[in-house]
């Protein structure tokens, strides 16, 4: 089911729908713009085959960046 922004603030004023922390700017025509976290990883180019077998360590192919 896709909500309108008028669909969605009824129902985040009704209780149906909350959202911790919220903040007006995250409605938008048909959805909301959720952020799942305060940092996030990027892929590091390479060559090399990503290997993600049990106890490899898969830190070096990416590198972490706090958003806040």
């Amino acid at each position: 089911m896709i909500l309108s922004d008028f669909d969605l603030r009824a129902y985040l004023k009704s209780g149906r729908l909350k959202v911790e922390p919220f903040d007006e700017k995250i409605i938008r025509e048909n959805g909301l713009d959720l952020r799942l976290g305060g940092s996030y990883c990027k892929i590091l180019d390479s060559n090399e085959i990503l290997e993600i077998s049990e106890g490899v360590d898969v830190s070096k192919y990416y590198k972490c960046y706090d958003s806040v």
